[in-house]
């Protein structure tokens, strides 16, 4: 899919895949499975070679794997090594949520400073990016965010948000809410498949748009949303 989006040649693409047990942070960051160097230290060491002038990093995942890869594509974002090209691109497909509101103000202030590009695709009917609703501990309840450029592919059409937009809050919302998703069919509208023919209708737009350009428009982004360049 990502090169509906005219990649440069030029481009490392990571790929995550995790298994269903495994979730998020702890995956990739604080893995008690792995003895040594972490799942993302990892990465950086395999895709360190693969670097050169004038590439650029894209990351993108399914499902948990989107999850994944978008917060790996935060850490990326917000490293400071020289080698480590900016802005990193995520490219994610049918992600749950991800983070509270503070990940949320985190991922858009690396939005802002042109670090970090998110285009986060789903299905209108899909249930899996509409959980878990929030985070539950014995002292805390935190209600989570979604982030990035949403991409909502419909029957016959496909709509463009971000977080940020004007007016989209409450929309949103509701649009978010497992509540009103089919879950009796979850893995039709989950899986890759139904995305790909969804794009593939309106594949001369996304032939001529690049995500750079979506961060420019201020009817989707907002008028409040000050872009940075590098």
């Amino acid at each position: 899919f990502c090169c509906y989006y005219r990649l440069p040649h030029c481009s490392v693409i990571i790929h995550l895949r995790p298994s269903l047990l495994a979730w998020f942070e702890d995956y990739l960051f604080n893995n008690k499975r792995i003895k040594g160097e972490q799942r993302y230290d990892q990465i950086l060491a395999d895709i360190k070679p693969l670097v050169q002038e004038g590439y650029k990093i894209y990351v993108t995942g399914h499902s948990l794997g989107a999850a994944l890869s978008t917060m790996a594509a935060f850490k990326l974002a917000g490293e400071e090594k020289d080698w480590i090209p900016k802005p990193i691109t995520c490219i994610s497909y049918a992600s749950p949520f991800v983070g509270s509101a503070g990940f949320r103000t985190a991922f858009e202030e690396l939005e802002k400073g042109g670090h970090l590009r998110h285009l986060r695709v789903t299905n209108d009917n899909d249930p899996v990016p509409t959980i878990p609703p929030f985070f539950l501990s014995i002292f805390k309840f935190r209600p989570l965010k979604h982030v990035g450029i949403n991409l909502r592919l419909k029957d016959g059409g496909f709509e463009i948000s971000h977080p940020s937009g004007n007016g989209v809050g409450l929309t949103n919302a509701i649009k978010n809410s497992v509540v009103l998703k089919p879950l009796w069919s979850a893995l039709h509208y989950h899986g890759l498949i139904l995305h790909d023919e969804r794009m593939n209708e309106h594949l001369p737009y996304f032939l001529n748009v690049t995500i750079d350009e979506l961060y420019k428009d201020n009817l989707i982004v907002g008028n409040d949303f000050v872009r940075e360049e590098l």
